[in-house]
């Protein structure tokens, strides 16, 4: 599959598997100096339609502050190779940040054990072999979740091997803005 159909269906796929729990990738975002990341609640169909019939600043949105923390090296790189330019930074489609997003909650995934969990020892003498049963299935999620890391390192790789915009380079930088080493 190309790289160009590739994304959107990533994208896609991703939200449907996130479901509501994850509603910001349907939105936008705007990088602005100092690594401050908002969001805007405005699905990015939306945008597009708006951007391609008329001249619009999307820095007018209504954005809002983003809650935790995130690489500001990385999510600067991304912006400059999928974002779109406004007034007060760069704003960035929702599968811009895909990559990152992806690996940032895996990398919150913690090794599950459920052989530790209240009734373990309950279903073992109900269900002799449950607790042998158990450990191997675990085992088998975390080693499938340390497979998705990697995959989900290659992404963000992949996606960071895209050259910056030179546009968005040279905007950055007018706003007083320094670019990362690509």
């Amino acid at each position: 599959m190309h790289e160009e159909t590739r994304r959107p269906v990533l994208a896609a796929a991703w939200r449907a598997a996130l479901g509501s729990a994850q509603a910001r990738l349907s939105c936008n975002y705007l990088v602005r100096l100092w690594a401050d990341l908002q969001w805007a609640d405005v699905p990015h169909s939306v945008v597009d339609e708006i951007m391609a019939t008329h001249d619009v600043d999307l820095s007018k949105l209504e954005w809002q502050a983003t809650d935790g923390t995130v690489p500001a090296n990385i999510m600067l790189r991304l912006a400059l190779r999928y974002g779109i330019a406004c007034s007060t930074g760069i704003a960035v489609p929702p599968d811009g940040f895909l990559p990152l997003t992806h690996i940032m909650q895996l990398i919150d995934c913690r090794r599950i054990d459920t052989t530790t969990l209240p009734g373990t020892e309950l279903m073992e003498a109900i269900i002799p072999g449950w607790s042998e049963h158990s450990r191997q299935f675990d085992e088998r999620v975390n080693e499938s979740m340390a497979q998705a890391r990697v995959e989900a390192g290659r992404e963000l790789q992949r996606a960071l091997a895209v050259e910056p915009k030179p546009e968005l380079i040279e905007h950055w930088r007018g706003l007083g803005g320094a670019v990362p080493p690509t």
